[in-house]
This record gives structure tokens, sequence and C-alpha cells, in this order.
């Protein structure tokens, strides 16, 4: 299984089949407009009823609106206080890189195969939370859903052999007085603690955190989350696979302003120990080839 989050920086559908070259089963978009804007294969996406609202392996050693109906087929940038000097280091040569075929037809804004399934969240319909299968697995909102907390949410996945809980994220809500970012991550952890578990869990998306921006008395920072989900057996595979601390990530998964000297490190996957020990690779992708499409690059988790 290969599950991909890339924020798009909007208009996905004009980007959509340089991130299909990558071969997702599942495919996690921040930043992607409403469903009713795209074309695959040559039809608009179908949809039904939901509820409302790349890096090379190096040695071993130690970034929404409140949302409105979700469509399915079955601005979030870096803190203010950023800074280049907390940024980490130029990503190490990696093979997340489109071929210059899927180049061509993403600027041409060529059709692409239609997804087994697709969600969306969001307000504002440039620019929500999109979630696709390209394998048989299936997409179902849980009833726990809280749109509260914006574009975090938990859906159940299955492809009737093998079933997950997933929770799509992009931690941006500008109008919570308590954080408009990490925060929302923080609240998550609260609101769906009982969801989260030590097997067939899997938390992906843009966080828009990192521990170099944590504030150490404020309740809910990047550090506290990352804590939090360690207790419960739900660890970073990117992390993990290259074998780094929080803070000390050596590739960028956003370009500030697309600028190749403001690199941070904002997006995530965490998942449950069952995952992580079936998890074969982990890729960021290059500045070179991802920078012309959006200020994130994709992160790529592969599992056996």
């Amino acid at each position: 299984m290969k599950i991909i989050t890339w924020n798009c920086n909007m208009a996905f559908r004009k980007k959509a089949d340089l991130m299909l070259a990558q071969q997702p089963d599942i495919l996690v978009v921040p930043e992607c407009e409403h469903l009713d804007k795209h074309v695959f294969g040559g039809k608009a996406v179908a949809t039904t009823n939901a509820p409302s609202n790349a890096s090379t392996k190096a040695p071993t050693s130690a970034a929404a609106n409140t949302p409105v109906n979700a469509s399915a087929s079955s601005a979030a940038k870096t803190p203010a206080n950023a800074s280049a000097s907390a940024a980490a280091n130029a990503p190490a040569k990696t093979s997340a890189n489109a071929p210059a075929s899927a180049t061509t037809n993403a600027r041409a804004g060529a059709s692409v195969p239609k997804p087994t399934d697709s969600l969306w969240f969001g307000h504002n319909l440039n620019k929500g939370l999109g979630v696709f299968s390209y394998s048989d697995f299936r997409f179902q909102v849980l009833d726990v859903y809280d749109d509260q907390l914006k574009m975090i949410v938990p859906i159940a996945v299955s492809n009737g052999r093998f079933s997950f809980t997933l929770f799509a994220i992009w931690a941006n809500n500008p109008n919570d007085p308590d954080g408009q970012y990490v925060e929302q991550v923080w609240k998550a952890l609260q609101r769906y603690d009982a969801l989260i578990k030590n097997t067939r869990t899997i938390l992906i998306g843009d966080f828009n955190s990192n521990t170099i921006w944590d504030r150490p008395r404020r309740e809910g920072n990047h550090s506290a989350v990352v804590k939090k989900l360690a207790a419960k057996g739900v660890h970073s595979l990117y992390h993990h696979y290259f074998n780094l601390v929080q803070g000390s990530e050596l590739h960028p998964t956003l370009y500030l302003y697309r600028k190749k000297e403001r690199p941070y490190h904002l997006d995530y996957c965490f998942a449950s120990n069952d995952f992580l020990k079936r998890l074969t690779k982990v890729e960021v992708g290059e500045f070179q080839t991802w920078s012309a499409y959006s200020d994130h690059m994709p992160l790529i988790i592969s599992f056996k």
C-alpha cells in the first residue's frame, strides 16, 4: 500500500496526473478544490452523500475553513514565527520525481483516471481538503466527526479484506483563538482519543507544525502532540525511517514562498506500530521537481 499527502497549493485538477505518476493507493490533498471542479477520465467525479460538515534512505542511527457537505464517490502556511535559521537542510536525492510526460499533461490540464472513491471538506470551494482512493479502498466518514475541528477528519478505510482508521489532516483554523495550526491537532487528539490506537491507525497530512516552534509553557505544542501519540503506540514514519528526532529533519516538505533558502518540515504521517512494522520506504519530493506546482513537497509512504 502506498499513501501520499501533498498540499497542492490549490488547482489540484491541473496537477493530479503529476501525483498519479507516483501510483498512490490513497491520496490526501490539503488545499484541494471541490470535486465538482474536477474532471477525471473525461467525466466529472461522481459523488454520493456523506456527513455534513521523496527521499532515499539515510544511514541507521538514531502545514481551513468550516466544512460544508463532504462529497464522496462510494492557507496553510508556516506559522508566523518561521525563520530561515530554524530551517532543515537541503534534501537528499529522491525518487519522488514525476516523469516529463506527467509534467506536460499537468500543465495542459489533461484528464486523469477517475478515483475509486473520494471525499472533500471545506467552505471555500477552491481550497479545502481532498481524500482520494486509487485502489479498492473505500471511505466512510465516522459518525463522531466534529466539524468544529475543521480539517481533521476521521475516516474508516476498508477494502473488504483490511480496514483501518485514517485521520486526514490540514491543520488550519484561523478562527480559533487557541491557535490555528498544531493546536487543532492537539484538540483532535483529545476529541478522538478512543479512536487512536496502537493498531490500524494513520494520521497524515499538513500539520503546519514543527518542534522548532514549540512554546514550552503552552499546552498542545508539536512536541506534546508527538509525545501523546507515542504513548498510544503511534509514531512519525519519516522519523522512524530516517532515525531522526523531531526538529532535526533533513528533507523539507515546504519551501516558504517557494524559496529554496526557506525550507521547513511540516507534513507528517504518524502510524500505529503494526503499520510501522510493514513500512518499506519513505520519500519526500525534490524542490526542483515540485516547486513549480506547490510550495509543499509530497510525502510518500510505502508499506508491504
